[in-house]
């Protein structure tokens, strides 16, 4: 089934998480990560989308992203069709290099994108790389310290955090000094953003039952019917939700069903005779 259309606007902040196929370390070499940020330098010029943070680990990157006129899934499909082309080529590999589509949550006020920022600065440290944020080279941070200033738009980004760029650059040390101080704190965030993920597909839902009134009820959804439509409506959802990044297990969540039975939904031919409960 086509992948539905996501929504973006300009002037939004997306926080984007996209992994190696498999978790498969596709930017484990120093001339993988090198070749990555030289693709999103080149994207920034054509498209005039803003970077406002990132960071590049071994199988998965983050990047905060400031939207402009083009359309954010236009800017994302430069980035990994190009690296996937480049790795691909590297290695002789005919399958995918990229894991499911890239995940996306939009920074909604000034304290998410100091959580977000820290966040992904802290990064490298819970994966044992560096022990210390300056310590990273393949990261925004680096890239401010060093006044190299070759990708991230850090007047944008200071302005973000503060009421003037010399005060958001007073914040953003400290926003850094204290996730330093505090890096099992500042790898919260995941949780947080883990729980405002699962509220966003529970408004989904919601929105998905509203659009027709052939739709079943939330507690009908939710139950153990055998009704065929019920039963078409969780299969449709389920695979809505997939498609636009959505983990299975808060799919399964949402709708109260197994994980099995999303997986089967999203990963196999639609079988009208059998549903896992």
């Amino acid at each position: 089934m086509p992948r539905p259309i996501r929504h973006f606007h300009p002037g939004g902040i997306y926080h984007i998480t996209h992994r190696g196929h498999n978790k498969f370390h596709i930017f484990e070499e120093t001339i993988d990560k090198a070749h990555f940020l030289d693709i999103l330098r080149k994207v920034v010029a054509e498209t005039g989308c803003h970077i406002l943070y990132y960071t590049i680990m071994d199988n998965h990157y983050h990047l905060l992203v400031e939207m402009q006129e083009m359309p954010l899934d236009k800017v994302m499909h430069k980035i990994n069709s190009r690296f996937a082309h480049y790795y691909a080529s590297k290695i002789n590999l005919s399958g995918a290099v990229f894991g499911n589509r890239y995940f996306s949550q939009e920074i909604l006020n000034q304290k998410y994108l100091i959580s977000a920022i820290q966040y992904i600065a802290v990064n490298p440290i819970k994966a044992g790389l560096v022990q210390k944020i300056p310590e990273y080279r393949w990261s925004a941070h680096s890239e401010i310290a060093n006044r190299k200033q070759e990708i991230i738009a850090i007047q944008k980004l200071f302005t973000r955090i503060g009421d003037s760029i010399e005060q958001g650059k007073i914040n953003y040390i400290a926003l850094i000094n204290d996730a330093q101080k505090n890096v099992d704190k500042a790898a919260s965030y995941e949780i947080s953003l883990s729980g405002r993920r699962l509220n966003a597909l529970e408004d989904q839902l919601m929105a998905f039952l509203s659009t027709s009134d052939r739709n079943p009820t939330l507690s009908q959804i939710r139950s153990t019917s055998r009704n065929h439509e019920v039963i078409e409506s969780r299969r449709t959802f389920a695979k809505i939700a997939f498609e636009q990044g959505y983990p299975i297990c808060d799919i399964a969540r949402v709708l109260h069903v197994s994980t099995r039975s999303v997986y089967n939904w999203c990963n196999k031919p639609s079988d009208h005779r059998v549903e896992n409960n």
